[in-house]
């Protein structure tokens, strides 16, 4: 059975309340009712076991059982390059499964798409994809950026690294406890954005010899790093 996502206002004690959208698919996708159990999240890496009391007004409520935290040693922002919207959507969706805590969009000077705020949508992506993959952690996503106002402004408190085609940049750096994962588009960043990323202390880092896709590269260097911390 899936996760359920609880907000955390929605918990009272041991007493707890779904949202309508959320009590919509428990009760009459997945037809749960009184007296069945329910495994619940909510999203800061709190994760509950819980028994549902009742169904009321559309409204499922219960109480929990037990709780625990589940929480990343490492947290994973991953900048991601603006790119067509449903391969975008695929790399929201894979990468909120991988495990990644904040996506970022970026766009850049060879960004097949210069404006895309699909927010909303992205946002229930990410809670699909968080219940999908029983993630304890519902990442965040922001508005698209601009690249190098992204490196001014969001890099702060990272260990950045910026993936460039055929370089033989640095491999995962192990004891970090933030790392910027920064993905270019089709053909990979200019080299005057490079140049101003590792100005401003950014690593180099490589995923091999082959040119992979801007959404592949996002979830391959979200997929390496998490399994390694």
């Amino acid at each position: 059975m899936p996760q359920f996502f609880v907000s955390p206002n929605k918990i009272s004690g041991n007493a707890f309340a779904l949202d309508s959208e959320e009590s919509h698919h428990a009760a009459h996708v997945f037809r749960l009712s009184k007296g069945d159990d329910i495994n619940l999240f909510d999203g800061s890496g709190g994760t509950f076991s819980a028994e549902i009391t009742g169904v009321y007004n559309g409204i499922v409520e219960g109480r929990i059982k037990s709780s625990r935290i589940c929480s990343y040693e490492l947290e994973i922002a991953l900048f991601a390059p603006l790119i067509k919207p449903d391969r975008f959507d695929w790399l929201v969706e894979k990468a909120a499964e991988t495990g990644v805590n904040r996506i970022i969009p970026i766009i850049t000077s060879r960004s097949e798409v210069k404006s895309q705020n699909k927010v909303e949508r992205w946002k229930k992506i990410i809670l699909a994809a968080a219940k999908q993959s029983m993630s304890p952690v519902l990442c965040s996503i922001s508005e698209p950026v601009q690249f190098n106002d992204a490196v001014k402004t969001k890099s702060a408190g990272l260990y950045n690294i910026i993936y460039l085609c055929g370089t033989d940049g640095s491999k995962f750096i192990k004891k970090q406890k933030n790392i910027g994962l920064w993905i270019g588009p089709e053909g990979g960043f200019t080299e005057a954005e490079a140049q101003f990323a590792l100005k401003n202390g950014f690593s180099k880092g490589s995923l091999g010899l082959n040119i992979l896709r801007a959404e592949t590269a996002s979830v391959a260097a979200a997929a390496l790093l998490r399994c390694k911390n």
